[in-house]
């Protein structure tokens, strides 16, 4: 009788742990994620890239990740092409102690592709024509990568 009791307990218990406890997919747009070194990542939208389309987010990033930009957010393309803006972010290279980026623009003739790696938890945001990135925290496979629009 007594094991019975027991176990009704902790069948109650467990319902109740998982009643409020709620899943990892309902985090608030918070996403968490396990870093090599036993800690984790966290980034205010998670893995959900479509967040940056209008360059502004915060989010989770690996190696070979690609991210749609909105490319009417633009600046002045060459004489005569009107505006242009990026249409593509793809995280080429990942370490903890920096993040390597290629941007492709919407129009290519006028402004082709650029690279760059930014460092890791610099305070420093770094302007991309129209965009600032920084990357907040980094692991031996992922990274926390900040986007903001700022205009052209």
């Amino acid at each position: 009788m007594k094991t019975t009791r027991i176990a009704a307990v902790m069948t109650t218990v467990a319902l109740f742990a998982t009643a409020c406890g709620g899943s990892d997919d309902d985090d608030g747009g918070k996403a968490d994620r396990d870093s090599s070194d036993g800690g984790s990542l966290s980034a205010t939208d998670g893995a959900a890239y479509d967040e940056c389309f209008d360059a502004a987010c915060e989010v989770i990033v690996e190696k070979g990740t690609e991210i749609e930009l909105d490319p009417d957010l633009g600046w002045e393309g060459s004489p005569g092409h009107g505006a242009s803006g990026w249409s593509l972010l793809t995280v080429t290279d990942l370490s903890e102690g920096g993040v390597g980026l290629t941007l492709s623009a919407a129009d290519a003739s006028s402004t082709g592709g650029m690279a760059t790696i930014l460092p890791v938890g610099d305070s420093k945001a770094y302007y991309l024509n129209g965009m600032t990135a920084k990357i907040l925290d980094a692991s031996e496979e992922q990274a926390v990568l900040s986007l903001n629009w700022s205009g052209a």
